[in-house]
C-alpha cells in the first residue's frame, strides 16, 4: 500500500473519531423531545459533556 493511501485512511479515522460526539449529540437531542423531569435533562447534558471531554482527550493523545 502506498503512503498516500495510508494517510488518507488515517485522516478518515481521525475525522470519524472527532465527529463522534457531535453525532451522539444529535441522537440524544432526538430522544430529548419526550417530556421528562429537569433532573433527567441535566444528567443527560452532563453525560454528553463527559463523553465530549473523553473524545477530546483521546484525540489529543492518539492523534
Amino acid at each position: 500500500m502506498s503512503l498516500c493511501f495510508l494517510r488518507f485512511m488515517a485522516a478518515s479515522y481521525i475525522r470519524t473519531f472527532i465527529s463522534s460526539p457531535f453525532i451522539l449529540t444529535i441522537i440524544v437531542a432526538y430522544f430529548l423531545k419526550f417530556r421528562k423531569s429537569i433532573f433527567y435533562y441535566l444528567i443527560i447534558i452532563d453525560g454528553l459533556m463527559v463523553v465530549k471531554v473523553f473524545f477530546g482527550i483521546m484525540t489529543e493523545l492518539l492523534f
